[in-house]
């Protein structure tokens, strides 16, 4: 593995932060790429952003807890 690099198993399993700028490279099955299916790929994009949105680094837009100001 590239250091750096690891695949998305912890982004579901570890609690922590991760890096400013994450890359998330999805499997060929969720890739939104032929041969795989356009709605499988929407719905993993979507299963990330509803992580990242219900966690503390949603910035407040989809959490009960309003931004800073």
């Amino acid at each position: 593995m590239i250091p750096g690099f690891s695949n998305s198993t912890p982004l579901w399993t570890e609690s922590g932060n991760l890096p400013a700028v994450s890359w998330v490279v999805p499997s060929a099955t969720v890739s939104d790429h032929s041969p795989a299916r356009v709605s499988a790929g929407q719905s993993y994009v979507m299963s990330l952003i509803n992580v990242v949105a219900q966690s503390h680094d949603g910035g407040g837009f989809h959490n009960h807890v309003a931004p800073m100001r």
